[in-house]
């Protein structure tokens, strides 16, 4: 297999929250739910092992209803979720908080396995890097919002 070097930088901008904070986000949710973590699932299934906890994503008020209806997380207590993410402090793990201003989900990413913290392909080819702050945008109100913009999107193209 040969690789191609391509020395171009992949941006990517991702809210980092500390311990405190996500503590209080989910102190401040109704509803919680925890699933399997999908990054390191799904390095399962190529025969990679990670030593950190399974049970590590959390889903919060109408996200935690989705999983749980759909079987892939249960629900669970506030003192659940912030003693997972007391283990995941623990285990160095990174706070990662979706991508939307109503916080939906905070993920426990690691490095050996989440696209979050693995900024460096192994062969070198590929480095994450931040956007310079003239190219970040404001992320939209819900996960929801980002759907309804994709499927116009779809649609304009359909009709094009």
């Amino acid at each position: 297999m040969d690789v191609i070097v391509i020395k171009a930088d992949i941006v990517a901008d991702h809210p980092i929250a500390p311990y405190d904070d996500a503590a209080a986000i989910v102190k401040s949710k109704s509803r919680i739910a925890v699933a399997e973590c999908f990054c390191r699932k799904a390095v399962s299934l190529y025969g990679k092992t990670c030593k950190h906890p399974l049970e590590t994503c959390l889903q919060f008020e109408t996200f935690a209803d989705y999983y749980v209806e759909n079987k892939m997380a249960r629900y669970i207590s506030a003192d659940e979720a912030l003693a997972i993410l007391k283990q995941s402090e623990a285990e160095g793990l990174v706070l990662h908080i979706l991508n939307s201003r109503k916080v939906e989900a905070i993920c426990c990413c690691c490095s050996c396995c989440c696209g979050l913290c693995v900024t460096t392909c192994p062969t070198g080819a590929l480095a994450l890097a931040k956007k310079p702050d003239d190219h970040l945008y404001t992320p939209p109100p819900t996960v929801y919002d980002t759907f309804a913009r994709m499927s116009r999107e779809k649609v304009e193209q359909t009709l094009e």
